[in-house]
C-alpha cells in the first residue's frame, strides 16, 4: 500500500508540472510569437500606408491614409505591451527593448514625411519613404523576427521538457 500512495504521489506530481509546462507554453512564448506576428503585420500595413501618403494628392485623402497608419500603430503598440509583458529571459527582454525603440523612432520619420505630403512635397516624401523610411522598417521587421524565432525557441524547450516529463511519467507506470 506505501509503494502504491508513492506511485501514486510521484505521478501527481509529474501530471502537476505537465500541466505548468502547458500553462506557461501557452502564457510565454505563444502569445510572444503571435503577437510579434501581428505586430509585424501591422508594421507592414503602416509601410504601406506611408507609401499611400506619400501618392495621393488631396489633403483629405491623406488625412484618411494617416489616421489609418494611427490604428496601425496604435494595434503594433499593443501587440509590443503584450509582448513585454510576457516575454521571459533576458535575451527576449532586450529584444522586445530594441524593437520598441525602433518602432517609437520610427515615428519621427513618418511624421516629417506626412508634413511633406501636406505641404505638397510629395517628391521629397517619397525619397524618405523609400530610403531612410523603407530601412528603418527593415531594421523593425528584422527584430520581429527575432522576437517570434526567440519565442518559438523558448517553445521548443518547454515542449522538450514535456516530454521528458512523459517519459518518466510512462516509465513509472
Amino acid at each position: 500500500i506505501a509503494l502504491f500512495v508513492i506511485w501514486g504521489a510521484v505521478s501527481l506530481q509529474e501530471m502537476h508540472t505537465m500541466t505548468d509546462l502547458s500553462d506557461t507554453l501557452y502564457e510565454h512564448p505563444l502569445a510572444v510569437s503571435n503577437a510579434a506576428l501581428k505586430a509585424g503585420l501591422g508594421i507592414t500595413k503602416m509601410h504601406r500606408g506611408m507609401k499611400d501618403v506619400v501618392l495621393l494628392d488631396s489633403k483629405s485623402a491623406i488625412t484618411f491614409a494617416v489616421n489609418t497608419v494611427d490604428e496601425q500603430e496604435q494595434m503594433v503598440l499593443k501587440q509590443l505591451q503584450i509582448i513585454r509583458d510576457k516575454i521571459i529571459g533576458i535575451k527576449g527582454q532586450n529584444l522586445e527593448n530594441e524593437a520598441r525603440k525602433l518602432f517609437v523612432g520610427w515615428r519621427n520619420i513618418r511624421d516629417e514625411v506626412i508634413e511633406l505630403a501636406k505641404s505638397g512635397r510629395r517628391d521629397e516624401a517619397a525619397l524618405i519613404t523609400m530610403g531612410k523610411g523603407a530601412a528603418h522598417v527593415a531594421k523593425l521587421e528584422v527584430r520581429m523576427l527575432e522576437l517570434t524565432a526567440y519565442a518559438r525557441d523558448k517553445a521548443d524547450t518547454f515542449i522538450l521538457h514535456s516530454k521528458q516529463v512523459h517519459s518518466r511519467v510512462v516509465g513509472n507506470s
